[in-house]
């Protein structure tokens, strides 16, 4: 058997995709990653091809934006106040645990100043970054 797991952002795919047990069967993984998105927040943070406004925040095309769970909730020029306005909405959502993947080509942004950025802003969120590599999101990210 085949099932779907529908996910509607990549950090949302790859917590699913973490979820699979391959001893378990199609409807048991399903069931598990299903149960897994459905506690999950996902952001993305990326920058501004056009200046436009979205969900009431006004967006300068370069600037550095983020996105959670499908909103705008954040744009700035500097990504470290994106990065914190996005730690912040998890934050209200409830999170506990939040799980970033970096691609800071050529960010003076470090991952070691991004865990500076969380515990200064969000001091009871347990952090978790890895460089990721992607292309075009310099952070995704994911709460539970």
């Amino acid at each position: 058997r085949i099932a779907v797991v529908p996910s509607t952002s990549i950090p949302g795919g790859l917590a699913a995709m973490v979820a699979f047990d391959p001893e378990d069967d199609a409807v048991g993984n399903a069931r598990c990653m299903e149960e897994v998105l459905g506690g999950l927040q996902s952001a993305e943070i990326t920058h501004a091809v056009r200046d436009s406004e979205v969900d009431g925040v006004a967006v300068c095309k370069g600037q550095a934006i983020g996105i959670v769970d499908g909103r705008l909730v954040a744009a700035a020029d500097d990504l470290e106040v994106v990065y914190a306005s996005v730690l912040e909405a998890f934050a209200a959502g409830d999170a506990d645990t939040v799980t970033v993947l970096t691609s800071l080509n050529g960010s003076t942004t470090t991952p070691e100043r991004l865990a500076e950025v969380a515990a200064a802003t969000t001091p009871d969120l347990e952090l978790h970054v890895h460089e990721g590599g992607q292309p075009l999101y310099p952070i995704l990210a994911s709460a539970e």
